[in-house]
């Protein structure tokens, strides 16, 4: 009857943790994509909220959103997020007294560069059109794909 006592204890542990580790990821999950809606809706003050606070150590809020609202923003340059998707929420750690988690997400992003001068030859543009591809495959990883259409 021990043995019987030990293991029910045994599994009803493993099913809580199980069960409290699905609902916090279920939690992560839910704030990330709050997070990502309100960059795909240029509401950088509020996805500013989902930041730690540690991170503003390194660069301050106020530039932060200033940085998001010019990238977003700026006229030489078309800029959409769409389509986040996010792939694995990994278990939490505690790790300096804090917890985290590592997530990985991917989605898809437009970006369309909108050139002033119309005198550029097509070899000019070929060439421009390949740096820019070449520079943004430089930080590429196994999840990003990087097209471009001329």
């Amino acid at each position: 009857m021990r043995i019987i006592k030990k293991t029910l204890v045994i599994v009803f542990l493993q099913v809580s943790t199980t069960a409290f580790c699905q609902d916090n990821k279920k939690e992560i999950e839910l704030k990330f994509n709050e997070y990502l809606n309100s960059m795909i809706n240029k509401d950088f003050e509020k996805s500013m909220n989902y930041i730690s606070d540690d991170f503003f150590k390194i660069v301050p809020k106020s530039q932060m959103i200033l940085l998001l609202e010019k990238t977003f923003n700026n006229p030489d340059l078309e800029f959409k997020l769409r389509e986040p998707k996010i792939i694995e929420i990994k278990d939490i750690e505690l790790i300096d007294n804090k917890y985290y988690s590592l997530l990985k997400y991917s989605n898809k992003m437009d970006m369309k560069f909108l050139i002033k001068e119309k005198k550029e030859i097509e070899d000019e543009h070929k060439l421009r059109i390949n740096l820019t591809k070449l520079s943004l495959v430089v930080g590429k990883t196994p999840y990003t794909t990087v097209s471009a259409k001329m």
